[in-house]
């Protein structure tokens, strides 16, 4: 799921536990699990306890003092190797990373450094941990240590290189790679490495020509330009810039061709299909295939066999609305609409939207639904019929209840809003972010948007109000510098996002952050983040930058740029029910 300004689906802000547990049982030879193992997935604060008496065990945060899952523990590793000896491999992979997190959090290193090795000596790999649980500083500081000791820890050169850059000691990384410019991991720290291989080399034109030679990526030339341009050497920066953009013509060449080759492929195994079984399944894939090949008409045609077949059949209709929305409620709309038969209810609300008929969408969403799934409420479908809006939630949510139905009240804010109700709808959101167990915080960002949209001097009160360990979290403090701006501190929002984006250099990468960033920081990061949408649009791939352009065209009022995002993101998804009704409630 991703965001987008009007209905944006909970989005899960990971932190460095999130998955671990996978992440390294993958990478660890485990023998087989005997009872003792069992119980330490079973409840490992006991067994713990029992094998290493004198082992603290504590049920809360160190940082939050807060309860943690029953699944997570934290002890004091002063007796983890008389632990580890007992246990062996069998310690449950659910325990350490978080012990790695918890730790990193409370600056507690040499702990941090006790678990580790640990791991290591089991044959476990804890970079991933110590990236994403520890200050870059931090992390430096205990794989250097780890690497002196003679653990097999970031051994390759460009590991080690990454490890340094993100420490600060990128001028120290240089030193460890052979090739900076192309050799060096294209990550999230490969800006870093190259800021600082330019302080050194006054001319990247011999670079350009091996990466001519070698073909170099385009968004690798892309960083290297950009550099280029900050540092004010604007000859080299053009010379790169050109490059990348011949480079990503070609790669859109090369994809294009390999995708057209799978799409005609795709097409003649589904015409054999139909032709030794025509029933609606084949007729439907047919006409995906047709229409992934750009043959709409042929694709229409293909779908009307279909439902010709079956009338009700949601794949065949929704096809065909792809392709002529207004021929599909034609086709169907008699048959669906009658009382008792048997429809995809979604379905039809997303055949009228795409025919620009929010109205009907949501008025027979409320009137035929029984129960509304959170990506439908929080799409901001309420606001097309707030009325019939309101009386269904108030039947199933009472307007006062602030803890269940988080999406009803979303919908019900959405409502309120488009009635001209704007402080009641901000009343009737629910909580903005709360303590997750999994990670650093859960983030409503349907909640977070809509308040920077309506009232930003609301999305500070909120934030401020939350605990200390939630004000840190990224989201929520890139949240508050974009609210800034919207009321009126201008200078202290953009220096605080420049200051930002200074420290995080992939700031692109974070959907949710680059959003607020961008709009913060506008003078400066807009039109980066526009050429980065420009060059996801132009790959037909899946559209995660063009969800953090789209939120920010339509934080800014930029309803043109807005519409055209909206269209390029259902391009590649047309069912998606956010674009559908985002597109529709533009103003």
């Amino acid at each position: 799921m991703r965001p987008v300004s009007l209905s944006i689906a909970a989005f899960l802000v990971t932190g460095a536990a999130f998955g671990a547990g996978w992440y390294v049982g993958s990478r660890t030879t485990v023998p087989p699990p005997d009872r003792a193992a069992q119980d330490a997935v079973a409840a490992p604060s006991e067994l713990i306890h029992s094998l290493a008496p004198n082992a603290p065990v504590l049920l809360a945060s160190p940082v939050t003092r807060k309860p943690a899952a029953s699944s997570i523990v934290e002890i004091d590793l002063k007796e983890w190797a008389q632990l580890t000896e007992k246990l062996g491999t069998h310690v449950d992979p659910k325990l350490w990373p978080d012990l790695i997190k918890w730790y990193g959090k409370a600056g507690r290193t040499d702990d941090v450094l006790r678990v580790a090795r640990a791991v290591l000596a089991a044959g476990g790999d804890p970079s991933f941990e110590l990236e994403y649980g520890l200050e870059p500083e931090a992390e430096l500081l205990v794989v250097r240590t780890l690497k002196s000791e003679g653990f097999e820890i970031a051994s390759e050169p460009t590991e080690w290189a990454a490890v340094l850059a993100r420490g600060g000691r990128a001028t120290e990384a240089l030193d460890v790679l052979a090739d900076v410019l192309g050799g060096a991991n294209y990550d999230r720290v490969y800006p870093i490495l190259v800021r600082a291989f330019l302080v050194s080399h006054p001319d990247t034109l011999p670079n350009l020509t091996t990466a001519e030679a070698d073909l170099w990526s385009s968004s690798r030339a892309q960083v290297i330009a950009e550099a280029l341009g900050a540092a004010g050497r604007r000859t080299e920066a053009s010379a790169w810039q050109a490059y990348s953009a011949r480079r990503a013509l070609k790669e859109e060449e090369e994809w294009r061709v390999g995708e057209l080759e799978g799409l005609a492929a795709g097409v003649e195994d589904a015409r054999a299909a139909t032709t030794s079984s025509p029933t609606v399944y084949t007729w439907v894939c047919l006409g995906d295939a047709l229409l992934r090949a750009q043959d709409r008409r042929g694709a229409a045609e293909v779908y009307l066999k279909a439902l010709a077949i079956d009338p009700h059949s949601s794949d065949a209709a929704e096809g065909l609305s792809k392709v002529d929305p207004r021929r599909a409620i034609e086709t169907i709309e008699a048959a669906w609409r009658t009382p008792g038969s048997p429809i995809d209810m979604d379905a039809l609300a997303r055949i009228y939207l795409r025919a620009g008929r929010g109205k009907d969408a949501a008025e027979f969403t409320f009137a035929r639904h029984d129960d509304i799934g959170y990506d439908v409420a929080t799409s901001g479908l309420a606001a097309l019929a707030p009325h019939m809006a309101l009386a269904w939630l108030t039947r199933r949510i009472p307007a006062d209840d602030v803890d269940s139905a988080p999406q009803y009240r979303i919908a019900r804010a959405d409502a309120l809003a488009a009635l001209g109700r704007v402080g009641d709808a901000i009343v009737a959101l629910p909580i903005i972010a709360t303590p997750s167990n999994s990670s650093e915080v859960y983030w409503r960002w349907e909640v977070g948007d809509r308040l920077l949209r309506w009232d930003p001097a609301a999305l500070i009160e909120r934030l401020d109000a939350l605990s200390r360990d939630l004000r840190a979290a990224e989201v929520v403090a890139t949240a508050r510098i974009a609210a800034l701006r919207g009321v009126g501190k201008l200078e202290e929002s953009r220096a605080a996002a420049e200051a930002y984006v200074a420290a995080h250099p992939e700031w692109l990468e974070s959907d949710v952050s680059a959003a607020y960033l961008a709009v913060a920081a506008r003078e400066v990061r807009l039109s980066e983040l526009q050429r980065a949408a420009d060059r996801e649009a132009a790959t037909g791939r899946s559209p995660d930058v063009l969800w953090t352009w789209c939120r920010v065209c339509v934080f800014l009022g930029r309803t043109a740029d807005a519409r055209k995002a909206f269209d390029q993101i259902l391009d590649v998804k047309p069912d998606d029910m956010d674009a559908l009704v985002g597109r529709l409630l533009l103003r």
